[in-house]
């Protein structure tokens, strides 16, 4: 077995027994031992804090125990509110803990993925809507300084990375603020070409034109086209879509042609087929029993595939994908354009 694989049998055989349900109180324990501390395997995301209470705070919330997870919802705000740079933005977390002289230099700049995990947060945490504290001018300079001539959004000012995802990002933002003119924040013309750019032959989306499609690049394609007023039907090659979609689903759902299922993609895919109003259309009994199985029915959280330790990405997107694919576990259903209960 590699190194995340830390079971032995007569573990598996016993937690396997006890993962055909949900149990709330387990999984929201997992949540609330990460936001409190994170274990010695995970200790490597402390960097990206903001990202991992953003994980928690929504597979808590599915579970209707987001109050049990995070008692202290003001003293969270408040550290939300920490993570803000003067450049605009918001930043992972790590700055604060390191080196708090950091937040008085001009070396600090935000990130469009924090933002978008900061702003969820502020949401569910029950923050004033109207968003009062945050610098919206600032967010509109990190906007402009991170959206490149084709259209495209990079994670930070500097050089970095860019692709679907930190479009995606840009819109949930822009959503959740709710400016009267986007235009003031981002190129929305150039992002929506863009992004109708990223479909492949295949009908998914990929990171970059011509690339291999994948269910998380579809997912953020699609759901950042409809958040900036697209009408699909006219950008993108729709029943190609549906197809490549309808294509990924087998006893659960996988990410990439010819790749074996896994927990995140029954979200990212399962979200899609939401948006287009394809899921009552569908059996999802197989993919249910396969999450349920990636479950640790022991010690809470949801894994990537059995046998595997959970992660709190896997955790939250798995219990997403649930809210979706069934009612009979009274989960809060989520926002498959959002990611999150509204």
């Amino acid at each position: 077995m590699g190194n995340d694989r830390q079971y032995n049998t007569m573990q598996l055989i016993y937690c396997k027994f006890f993962t055909m349900t949900i149990d709330p109180r387990k999984h929201l324990a997992f949540f609330q031992h990460l936001v409190e501390k994170s274990p010695p395997a995970l200790q490597g995301l402390d960097p990206i804090r903001m990202t991992v209470l953003y994980f928690c705070a929504v597979g808590s919330d599915v579970l209707g125990g987001l109050e049990q997870v995070i008692p202290h919802r003001t003293e969270v705000i408040e550290w939300i509110y920490r993570q803000q740079v003067p450049s605009g933005g918001f930043c992972a977390g790590a700055y604060e803990q390191q080196n708090k002289a950091l937040h008085a230099s001009d070396s600090v700049c935000g990130h469009i993925t924090m933002t978008h995990c900061a702003l969820a947060l502020l949401w569910m945490l029950g923050e004033d809507r109207s968003f009062p504290r945050v610098d919206r001018a600032g967010i509109a300079r990190l906007f402009k300084q991170c959206q490149l001539s084709d259209g495209s959004f990079r994670a930070l000012p500097y050089s970095s990375e860019n692709d679907p995802r930190f479009a995606y990002s840009a819109s949930v933002v822009l959503h959740l603020l709710n400016p009267p003119d986007w235009t003031l924040f981002i190129d929305v013309q150039a992002a929506t070409k863009y992004l109708a750019s990223m479909q492949t032959y295949e009908g998914g989306f990929g990171d970059r034109p011509h690339a291999e499609a994948q269910g998380g690049m579809t997912f953020c394609s699609i759901s950042a086209l409809k958040l900036l007023g697209a009408d699909l039907e006219k950008v993108i090659d729709v029943p190609r879509l549906i197809r490549w979609c309808l294509r990924r689903c087998g006893d659960g759902f996988n990410g990439r042609t010819n790749k074996d299922s896994d927990t995140c993609y029954a979200y990212w895919v399962g979200c899609v087929l939401a948006q287009l109003g394809l899921l009552p259309v569908l059996d999802l009994k197989p993919t249910v029993r396969f999450i349920l199985g990636c479950q640790d029915g022991c010690r809470g959280g949801i894994s990537k595939e059995e046998g595997v330790k959970p992660d709190p990405l896997h955790s939250a997107l798995g219990l997403c994908a649930l809210s979706l694919f069934t009612d009979d576990l009274e989960l809060r259903r989520i926002s498959p354009l959002l990611g999150f209960v509204v």
